[in-house]
């Protein structure tokens, strides 16, 4: 279910797919992406999987995005 492949980085990127569905991660040491690759799929046979759209960032507009940058980032800076 997992696939790990160098890239041309140097790095390693762990893929996990399910039902037409990917989620993948790029590390630095291969240890590490199979290590994250057996945990999404421990994740997965326990029914645990959850789409990376499903969250607040997936139901916000761009102008909500950038009216809550301008409040929170730009207005708590000091000139």
């Amino acid at each position: 279910m997992a696939t790990i492949t160098k890239r041309e980085s140097g790095k390693w990127q762990a893929i996990v797919r399910k039902e037409g569905k990917s989620r993948s991660r790029t590390f630095s040491k291969r240890a590490d992406a199979c290590r994250w690759a057996r945990e999404t799929e421990l994740q997965v046979e326990r029914g645990e999987w959850q789409k990376p759209s499903e969250g607040a960032a997936s139901t916000m507009t761009l102008g909500q995005v950038l009216g809550r940058y301008r409040d929170e980032v730009t207005m708590s800076s000091p000139i």
